[in-house]
């Protein structure tokens, strides 16, 4: 399938140095727009951190490792925010609880951290009790990593990281299927997120087997991106807003499948879990059917 490419102006070229200086300078003032998410995002890791210190996390410790066997093809994809519910600090135990009943075989997360008081990234993989993972941190601070987790049942292959999003391999139902976790810049002028999805778009293209790329696009519904990535790759339909978790007012996670070659995966189902505020967004939970038919 051919795909749109995803450039902010398709039309102009980047060695021009005009638009190279206008490149630069709507990237200063995106830069501007968000430094209130960037200082919130530094407040409110600092402040589960202080939680933690204070209160310990026994609670997440003296949780059972998962037990039950996960369900093939049932992938669970959700911005956890570290662990902190929309208005609640410290909703990781509860949160891991949830995640229990789910019985995924993959589990994509945005917005782990890691540090000294906490490794979120080995604390998800006991708990529920996966065999293969992969963490890329997209922010550093300090002595703190931040960023996305893969847990998988099943080896994976094929690696590729972004500072955006990550590439794997899985074998599902005897196919070859890539999963990509996203989790693009939060930029209310929605610039670095086009940019962002031009690379993801390059990546998908080198596959020859289908992609299933869902995550926090940090994109609105409306978004001028967001209408463009639907009229080129198959969206997952689920109307439901995603954001904020204890009232949902826009939808900022998606689905979408890539079909190449051969291998088609007609059978998805997207749900969106309500009522589920141990984070600021919802989790969305795909199921694909075992009757995926085979390679020829």
């Amino acid at each position: 399938m051919a795909i749109q490419k995803l450039n902010f102006i398709d039309s102009y070229d980047f060695s021009n140095m005009g638009f190279r200086i206008i490149s630069k300078i709507i990237n200063f003032i995106s830069y501007l727009f968000n430094l209130p998410i960037r200082f919130y995002t530094v407040l409110s890791i600092n402040y589960y951190l202080h939680c933690i210190k204070k209160n310990g996390f026994n609670n997440v410790l003296n949780i059972k490792n998962q037990e039950e066997e996960s369900i093939e093809g049932k992938v669970v994809c959700w911005n956890i925010q570290y662990g902190n519910g929309f208005f609640r600090p410290d909703t990781f135990a509860p949160m891991i609880e949830f995640l229990q009943t789910q019985n995924a075989s993959v589990y994509l997360f945005q917005e782990v951290i890691i540090s000294r008081e906490i490794n979120q990234h080995e604390i998800l993989k006991d708990k529920l009790n996966m065999k293969f993972s992969l963490f890329n941190a997209s922010k550093k601070f300090a002595n703190l990593e931040y960023g996305n987790l893969i847990l998988s049942n099943t080896p994976i292959d094929n690696i590729i990281i972004r500072k955006e999003y990550q590439s794997i391999d899985i074998n599902l139902y005897d196919n070859p299927l890539t999963l990509v976790n996203v989790h693009l810049t939060c930029d209310i002028t929605c610039y670095r997120q086009t940019k962002q999805l031009d690379y993801l778009e390059k990546d998908m293209c080198q596959k020859e087997n289908g992609c299933l790329v869902l995550g926090d696009f940090n994109l609105p519904p409306w978004s001028k991106t967001i209408k463009r990535l639907r009229n080129n790759i198959r969206e997952i339909k689920n109307e439901s807003y995603t954001y904020p978790s204890d009232y949902p007012l826009v939808k900022y996670d998606y689905a979408f499948m890539l079909e190449k070659g051969d291998t088609k995966f007609p059978n998805i189902s997207l749900n969106v879990i309500p009522d589920i505020n141990y984070s600021d967004h919802l989790p969305m939970v795909i199921q694909i059917s075992k009757d995926t038919p085979k390679l020829r």
